[in-house]
């Protein structure tokens, strides 16, 4: 039926049409001379002729004859006929022929000398003007008793086969539907297919579907008592075989193909016990490209769509023993489909198949039908495939409306798919026969899909980042290329590999490089994107250049075998731990972040190792072997306990870095982590800093050599310099020292003198080797090195005991002289109360004997106030509070040397007392006191870590006095004080140690004399004094001990001393309430175990009455 067309104007459409060459229109005024003009170029397409419908299925008849009636014809076609007797045959209608203007019925059925027959329609007529709408197929006769089969319903028509000179389509084209199928007692008619909606076959140039093409439905199968008839498929929307001209496709209209016919189902009542339902038809594809490779655009508004599959029927029959079942669904139809030499798309529209139709109901609550999948979205081999943004690629919904057909499947060739901002919907699978790139075509691309590897697949960044968070599974392996950076954070499976050969490929969960190895190119980075991964995949260097592993800022592991030739950095700020036994052989870079070992020997025992400023090469506990070492950063041997030994068997080169070392501090021999360096080549030299890190040591005087922390073995050596200490190491009581020798360096505590030989036993010059060997050996003396906080904590008792002393004072430094009556030392009158305070400085120098001879110099000042709370003629008694705090510098025996400044000690006091004073006409007192203290106290050492503490202290204390005249208004004043102290400080925590404080408690006794007056001022009464004070401490000794674990140092410090003050005050009697008053004075030393004495200090205070 090809024919040729031209163009005519039609009037009741306002648009040109195509037309046989044969018909005449009404012309529209243009350049051309006549309605009836010769064949032109096609400019429009709106509708088109018919095709010729099948013809209708023929009926058998009798009753229980089992002859077959006749299919129905299709497309023109003339049924066929069916025979099961020689004598009687039964034959479908022919079909009819078509043309422009007419139709021809197809013959009647041949039923032989049967009653009943009916003849098979014939087709439908041919040209309906302006419909572009294919005939439906008619249905197909019914024969639903005595045994009869029904006949299959007829295929709808091809809706217009388009011309090659195509260049738009903007009207409606639709297939014809496929015919019912009929019913049958037995067996019913399947249900006819539908017509594609529209076919072209080479066409000439680019051309464009703005309307709509449709692929006619599928007819439903006929019903049945026993096996029902299936539904017909849906017809394509459309085929296009393409030719020698590329005549790219343009879609901004709709294209979709059309739905699958349902099955049909078993009658009601009285089934069969073997009732089946018909199964679903397919849906029919929306777009096949067949023929050479095809380009097709799909814009913003277009769409391109499989037909949706058919509903499976109902089955299972009624009775209880019904082995039947019901019909499942028909599958989707796939949206665009390459059948030819490949094909280019472009999208940004909608592409996605067909649902699938769900499976039939049983009646006897069996199972139901199986549900039809999904039409893919796109499929083909030598595909490439541009999805750009607002474009969506999909799969369709299988007929349990949760699984979903692949947006994309690639079948074979060469294939790509570029993500350019659109969406996809469903899994993107490539086949065994095919492999594919998937193209990151613009900045931040993402894509949640899964991805199946049948067939090798690539990801190409493209110079941009993409992540790709869907599970990727399959047998075949996958390449990253491009530089950019592709995120895989599926649970992957796919078990063929990655080869990374460009840019950067992060992982965001354990499994997101599948089962295979990992096989990096030179230049390329493995990041993470998320933190505690562990990435069990072995990884293999290619090149012999510079993999990166940079972790970002998170902790990772790597559990497989690092291999190859090429050399490893780690990068980024976090912490990546090797597991496995690896064996690469280029060099390591720690640039930034830990390289930590998750086992022994898991760091390549042939690689070199640089660890950069701030990096740090973690052995965590664990032993291993290296070629080399350059440290600018921190090498770490601590584990949980001592032990763990780095060989390095080249050159160790310290750039200024840090060796840190554990170790159990105690005596000679005990446990540590070692360096050693083994062979010829093995040279320590440049500078390392050692920091030492105590695990559990006892803190153990040294005798020997020490505790060996680096070694040497096979010709290694130290140069002189390469090892010193970064930072104090100490425990128990004892610091210790780093001494290096040109084979080892040892932790010790201990320094060994040897003094000089004595002068006066010196021999002159002999020749005698007896005379030298007799000479004496003058002894060897082993000094200890204590540690810093040793004297801090020696001289920390006797600090507060005299900040106690300096708050208690006397009497008259509290609170002044009694309130003067010119000529008169009579105290207050009865009743009268008084409230005080005063401002103090007071200055301490402390010198004590014992194992570290502590010194103390330093400053308190604070404030004391009270207030009696009852009083009479002779009596009163009041309470008060008050704060000292200052820092004290210590100097001791420590490390070694004696006399050194080791620190400070920041002291915090607050105090509150009672008091209860008795005085006479005749000068007589008598002062007794209650105080108690409250310590809080900060140990600061020189290069070490302070600590706080805390502690209390209880002082009583008993004053007497008598005055006596000397001369008018002067008096002397002779004063007996003695006050017994004691103090509690609580254990304190350092490092490597246990301090405990088992202070002196004992008696101080004052003995002084003090010569007052009383002068007349314009300012009021003056009573200026001098005193001078003996104060006595009985001996006794401050114990601190130092505990370890299994061991303890005591250090004694002795307490009794005698001193000596002299001091000069004054109070003015303002009015009869108020008076002020101060002192000023010093400390002298007097000897004893504990020498004291002070620099100027003094208060100064106000006193109200009331």
């Amino acid at each position: 039926m090809n024919k040729t067309f031209r163009t005519l104007w039609n009037p009741s459409l306002s648009t040109w049409v195509a037309a046989p060459e044969t018909a005449c229109g009404h012309a529209r005024t243009r350049s051309v001379g006549s309605a009836c003009a010769t064949a032109v170029a096609v400019i429009g397409l709106w509708g088109g002729p018919a095709l010729a419908a099948g013809g209708a299925g023929g009926v058998a008849s009798g009753s229980n004859q089992t002859y077959y009636a006749g299919s129905g014809g299709s497309s023109g076609q003339g049924g066929s006929g069916a025979l099961n007797e020689l004598s009687s045959g039964a034959h479908g209608g022919a079909g009819g022929s078509a043309n422009e203007s007419t139709s021809t019925a197809g013959a009647s059925a041949d039923i032989g000398g049967f009653s009943g027959a009916i003849a098979g329609a014939g087709g439908a007529a041919g040209v309906y003007p302006n419909t572009g709408i294919g005939q439906s197929g008619t249905a197909g006769e019914s024969q639903a008793v005595s045994n009869g089969y029904g006949g299959g319903g007829g295929a709808g028509s091809v809706g217009y086969q388009l011309p090659t000179g195509i260049i738009s389509v903007f009207g409606a084209i639709a297939g014809g539907n496929g015919g019912n199928g009929g019913d049958g007692d037995w067996a019913a008619g399947g249900g006819g297919a539908g017509g594609y909606g529209a076919t072209v076959f080479s066409p000439s140039f680019a051309w464009s579907v703005t309307g709509s093409l449709t692929g006619g439905a599928g007819g439903k199968g006929g019903d049945t008592w026993s096996q029902a008839g299936g539904g017909g498929s849906g017809g394509g929307g459309l085929f296009m075989s393409v030719g020698s001209a590329a005549a790219p496709l343009s879609v901004t209209g709709a294209i979709v193909g059309g739905a699958g016919g349902a099955g049909g189902s078993e009658f009601a009542v009285g089934a069969h016990s073997n009732a089946t339902g018909g199964g679903g038809g397919e849906g029919g594809f929306g777009v096949v490209f067949a023929g050479n490779r095809g380009t097709v655009s799909n814009g913003a508004s277009g769409v391109i769509s499989g037909g949706a599959g058919g509903a499976g029927g109902a089955g299972g029959g009624e009775r209880a023993d019904g082995t039947g079942a019901p019909g499942g669904g028909g599958d989707g139809g796939v949206g665009l489909w390459s059948q030819g030499a490949g094909l280019t798309v472009t999208n940004a529209g909608l592409i996605t198949g067909g649902n699938g139709g769900r499976g039939g109901v049983s009646s006897n609550s069996g199972p139901n039908g199986a549900n039809g999948a999904g039409g893919v979205g796109i499929l083909g081999a030598n595909v490439d495939i541009t999805n750009l943004t607002g474009g969506t690629i999909s799969g369709g919904l299988g007929g349990d409306g949760v699984t979903r057909a692949a947006a994309v499947q690639f079948t074979g060739g060469t294939n790509s798919l570029t993500l350019g901002g659109g969406s996809l919907v469903g899994a993107v699978a490539i086949d065994g026969a095919a492999t594919a790139t998937i193209r990151a075509g613009s900045a931040n691309q993402s894509a949640s899909n899964a991805l199946v590897l049948g067939g090798a697949g690539t990801f190409d960044t493209n110079g941009n980042d993409m992540t790709w968070s869907g599970q990727i599974s399959g047998g075949a392996g996958l390449t990253k290329t491009g530089s950019g950076a592709l995120t895989l954070s599926g649970n992957n499976t796919y078990a063929g590999g990655t080869a990374l050969t460009q840019g950067r490929l992060n992982v965001g969960s354990n499994t997101a490089l599948g089962t295979g190895e990992l096989a990096m190119d030179d230049g390329t980075t493995l990041g993470f994107a998320a933190d505690g991964l562990t990435i069990g995949n072995a990884i293999r260097l290619t090149g012999t250049q510079d993999p990166v592993i940079d972790t970002g800022a998170f902790n990772a592991t790597a559990a497989g075998a690092i291999t190859g030739a090429g050399f490893l950095t780690k990068a980024g700020t976090g912490t990546l731990t090797l597991t496995a036994a690896n064996n690469y052989t280029g060099a390591t870079n720690v640039a930034a972040g830990t390289l930590r070992a998750g086992a022994a020997n898991t760091f390549s025992a042939v690689s070199a190792y640089t660890v950069a400023a701030g990096a740090t090469l973690d052995l965590a506990g664990f032993s291993q072997t290296v070629q080399s070492v350059a440290n600018a950063g921190t090498v770490s041997l601590v584990g949980s306990a001592p032990g763990t030994t780095l060989t390095v068997t080249g050159p160790w080169v310290g750039n200024g870095g840090t060796l840190r070392v554990g170790t159990a501090l105690g005596t000679d021999g005990s446990a540590t982590d070692r360096l050693v360096l083994r062979g010829a080549t093995a040279i320590a030299s440049g500078t390392t800093g050692v920091v030492v890190t105590n695990l559990g040591g006892l803190g153990g005087q040294t005798t020997g050599n020490g505790i060996e922390i680096v070694s040497t073995a096979n010709g290694g050596s130290i140069q002189p310099g390469a090892f010193a200490l970064a930072a104090p190491v100490a425990a128990g009581a004892f610091q210790y020292r780093l001494d290096t020798t040109g084979t080892a360096a040892y932790l010790s505590n201990t320094i060994t003198v040897v003094p000089p030989a004595d002068p006066q036993t010196a021999t002159a010059p002999s020749t005698s080797t007896a005379q030298a060997a007799s000479a004496p050996t003058p002894a060897v003396v082993v000094v200890p090195m204590y540690r810093a906080e040793v004297p801090l904590f020696a001289a920390l008792p006797a600090q507060l005991r005299q900040a106690d002393t300096a708050m208690l004072g006397n009497m008259h430094q509290r609170i002044g002289d009694t309130d003067a009556v010119a000529g008169s030392a009579t105290p207050p009158a009865a009743g009268q109360r008084r409230a005080w305070g005063r401002v103090i400085s007071t200055d301490m120098d402390i010198r004590q004997e014992g194992t570290v001879s502590p010194s103390s110099e330093g400053r308190l000042n604070g404030f004391q106030a009270g207030i009696d709370l009852w009083a009479d003629g002779r009596w009163r008694a009041g309470v008060y509070a008050g704060q000292l705090d200052g820092n004290v510098d210590v100097t001791g025996f420590a490390r070694g040397i004696s006399n050194l400044a080791v620190g400070y000690n920041d002291l915090r006091s607050q105090y509150l007392g009672v008091y209860g004073t008795y005085m006479t006409e005749g000068g007589f007192y008598a002062d007794a006191v209650l105080q108690g203290s409250r310590h809080r106290y900060t140990v600061n050492p020189v290069s070490a870590l302070s600590v706080d503490g805390k502690g209390s202290g209880f002082l009583a204390s008993l004053e007497v006095g008598q005055a006596f005249a000397l001369a008018p208004g002067w008096t002397i004043e002779p004063q007996l004080q003695v006050a017994h102290r004691q103090q509690s400080l609580d254990d304190m925590v350092i490092s490597g140690a246990l301090v405990q404080n088992d202070s002196e408690n004992g008696w101080l006794l004052r003995a002084g004399v003090r010569v007052k007056g009383e002068i007349a001022t314009a300012a009021g009464m003056l009573q200026p004094y001098a005193r001078v004070n003996i104060y006595h401490a009985g001996s006794g000794t401050d114990v601190v001990r130092f505990i370890g674990p299994a061991a303890f140092t005591d250090i004694s410090s002795r307490t009794g001393y005698t001193t000596t003050e002299v001091a000069v005050g004054a109070t003015l009697q303002l009015s009869a309430a108020t008076s002020v008053y101060g002192e000023v004075g010093q400390l002298f030393d007097s000897g004893g175990e504990q020498r004291l004495k002070s620099g100027v200090q003094g208060s100064v205070g106000l006193r109200v009455n009331w």
